[in-house]
């Protein structure tokens, strides 16, 4: 071999020993590497980046997908990245976990909230309804109050009682006279009013005549308020009519004046049931 082919071989073969230690040299140079695993990192990260409900409602998560994702792309080797990486994008995972929990969380409160006003509003508007409902049986009760008075009726357990004394008929008739007529007339426009109630005529004598003769009469007296009634409007259904005669008295028929008061007819205007 010559001299010269001799040189070439040696030098050859040492470049051939040196090319491993040329590549590594290289790799280094070159800077950190790419994967797969760094990319679904990557991936995992922009969407942090691009939805700002993320970071919002996960900074601290955000922050620390993003520092893992830094260390990653900052590995020298595969086997590094690759660990590095899946951090990164479980960081990542876990940010977006995070902030969907912290918005549920909110929206919670937020219906809470909504619905505590409704239950507000809706015990406001109870109360208030409360309130003019008792305003308006106050204002019924001091209308009910006028309306006796004018009536000159008492209210009793069996109801609104108006008595029409004997000076209000005939004299042993059942015939009304004009006073009379005039109290009926103020009873048919408080029935009126008043329509969800009934009437309940009783008529009543003294003990003077026969008991037959003070039974009729006391019938037909309450009669002549009913007839009264319906032609002032009132229905035959909401009127009962009974005759008692004698039998209950409220003062002595010894004297005058307590046969006087014994002669009347009494007009109940029934409860409400």
């Amino acid at each position: 071999m010559t001299q010269s082919r001799l040189f070439t071989y040696f030098t050859m073969r040492h470049l051939i020993l040196c090319l491993p230690v040329v590549f590594v040299i290289a790799g280094c140079a070159m800077g950190p590497v790419t994967t797969e695993s760094i990319e679904r990192a990557r991936s995992a990260y922009a969407r942090i980046q691009a939805d700002p409900n993320i970071s919002a409602n996960a900074p601290v998560a955000s922050y620390d997908a993003g520092q893992a994702l830094h260390l990653a792309e900052q590995a020298k080797d595969v086997p590094t990245q690759e660990h590095l990486a899946y951090i990164a994008e479980r960081k990542a995972q876990i940010a977006v976990a995070d902030a969907e929990k912290s918005m549920a969380e909110k929206d919670v409160q937020r219906l809470q909230k909504e619905k505590d006003q409704i239950l507000l509003k809706s015990r406001e508007y109870e109360a208030e309804k409360a309130r003019k409902e008792a305003e308006l049986v106050r204002r019924q009760a001091k209308q009910l109050e006028a309306e006796l008075a004018e009536l000159k009726a008492k209210q009793t357990e069996r109801g609104i009682v108006l008595t029409l004394g004997d000076v209000f008929f005939e004299t042993g008739r059942a015939a009304l006279m004009p006073g009379g007529l005039q109290n009926i007339d103020k009873l048919s426009n408080f029935l009126t009013k008043h329509p969800d109630r009934g009437v309940l005529i009783e008529g009543h004598t003294d003990s003077v005549g026969t008991a037959e003769f003070n039974m009729l009469l006391s019938r037909s007296r309450a009669e002549a308020v009913r007839n009264a009634l319906l032609e002032r409007g009132i229905s035959a259904q909401r009127i009962t009519t009974k005759g008692y005669g004698e039998s209950y008295p409220v003062a002595s028929n010894k004297t005058a004046e307590g046969r006087q008061q014994n002669r009347r007819v009494e007009i109940v205007v029934l409860n409400r049931e």
